[in-house]
């Protein structure tokens, strides 16, 4: 995938900007933790089901970029659900993956 320069019209990303958003079929609110334009993202939820912090680390290569995708959840719901979440996780992560790869290589 070939790393692109974050656009100055896109959405205010700074460390402590709130975002609400759907993601699992849960509504949940997240805070940037750590945001450095073409090469991190991070960001934090906590909810009464659980918490959790995801992070996206961008490394450019001599083709692109490589794309790692990190995420953490903790608290009583994630630890019983684990057998559960883990590998939906697992594919959610993956569709994530192969859509931000689809949209770059189209130039998008």
């Amino acid at each position: 995938m070939t790393c692109v320069v974050w656009p100055p019209e896109g959405p205010d990303l700074a460390p402590g900007t709130t975002r609400s958003w759907r993601t699992f079929g849960l509504e949940v609110t997240t805070t940037v933790c750590v945001f450095e334009p073409g090469r991190a993202l991070s960001w934090r939820g906590d909810a009464f089901y659980g918490r959790g912090v995801h992070t996206w680390e961008l490394t450019p290569t001599p083709t692109g970029c490589l794309l790692v995708t990190e995420a953490t959840q903790r608290d009583p719901v994630p630890w019983l659900l684990r057998l559960y979440l883990r590998p939906a996780l697992l594919r959610w992560h993956q569709r994530w993956l192969q859509g931000i790869a689809a949209r770059a290589e189209a130039g998008g």
